[in-house]
């Protein structure tokens, strides 16, 4: 029994590492700004406070992206055998996996400096086509885990939800917006925000439930004993 309390103990603080992620990354990425030269929170993309060259770029990527994606693809397994019974929260959680595997593309490949798209090579390629995946699926995840959650935690559900639906919505604009837009990085910032709320809600979800065996991962009963 102990054994067992222990091991749950050691699964679920993947969970705390999931909720330090979001609480940490703006601390360092809104600090790193400030001590950036002529950046503009509102006007520059996110990205290239972890450009090539730029002056805080080993932390912000380290902090941000990085830690993100890590947090996020370390949960996954949690996430999945806590919610096992649920598909729509297994769907969810497969969407918060693509998220993750993208926020490391993103930390791996970072973007030229000023993130410009005038040259795009392999790095750039890979640093754009990751943001516009981890974003996407964060916000589409955490909506389709409100859904799951709002018969068991309804405050948390409708919080995800939210976050979720305008998370999604800014995210569609800011696809379309992101080269026209006078304020690209407000925007942006809104849709990494709302997906930051709906890691929040699954995270503290979560962190009430209990962990599955990996057996039951998917739900299914052990197999009896075959007869001799």
């Amino acid at each position: 029994m102990h054994g067992s309390a222990d091991l749950e103990a050691r699964v679920k603080s993947l969970l705390y590492l999931l909720l330090a992620a979001p609480l940490l990354r703006p601390v360092v990425v809104y600090g790193a700004g400030a001590l950036t030269p002529g950046y503009s929170h509102r006007r520059d993309f996110l990205s290239e406070l972890s450009a090539i060259g730029a002056p805080h770029q080993g932390i912000v990527s380290l902090f941000g992206p990085g830690l993100t994606g890590v947090a996020l693809c370390l949960a996954v397994p949690v996430l999945w055998r806590s919610w096992s019974e649920s598909r729509v929260a297994l769907a969810a959680t497969a969407l918060l996996a693509v998220s993750g595997v993208a926020y490391l593309g993103i930390a791996a490949a970072p973007c030229d400096p000023g993130c410009s798209r005038a040259v795009m090579g392999p790095r750039m390629t890979i640093h754009l086509v990751s943001g516009v995946v981890a974003m996407g699926a964060l916000v589409a995840g955490g909506f389709i885990f409100g859904l799951a959650l709002i018969r068991s935690r309804p405050w948390l559900g409708r919080l995800a939800l939210a976050s979720g639906l305008v998370g999604s919505l800014t995210y569609l604009y800011f696809l379309g917006a992101a080269t026209t837009s006078p304020v690209p990085g407000l925007i942006q910032r809104v849709v990494q925000h709302a997906g930051d709320i709906c890691i929040v809600a699954v995270a503290l979800a979560t962190l009430g439930r209990p962990v599955k065996p990996a057996g039951d991962a998917a739900g299914v009963e052990d197999e009896p004993p075959r007869s001799r």
